[in-house]
């Protein structure tokens, strides 16, 4: 039995389907196209109608504000929002 390799990017990480690839670009170009620019660091990945939120961002305001930009993509089924909230350093 011949096992096939996925094919693998310059990173070394495996390649994702092109669907899912141009998903997550576009709701990524949607959030980094906002007007909130704490939300240009914002990752997402997509998958069978779900999109996971990661990185860091600066006020629970921008986390929710990110979840609802993602909320309007048609594509959408179910929002994962693991933004993690940094607290800004004591004077």
């Amino acid at each position: 039995m011949t096992m096939h390799a996925r094919p693998t990017s310059a990173d070394g990480s495996h390649d994702r389907p092109p669907l899912l690839e141009s998903t997550s670009v576009e709701i990524e170009r949607a959030l980094h196209s906002s007007s909130h620019v704490g939300l240009r660091s914002v990752r997402c990945q997509f998958a069978d109608g779900v999109v996971t939120l990661s990185g860091q961002v600066a006020s629970f305001y921008l986390k929710q504000v990110a979840q609802a930009i993602v909320g309007r993509q048609p594509t959408v089924k179910q929002i994962r929002n693991e933004l993690r909230v940094l607290r800004p350093e004591p004077r």
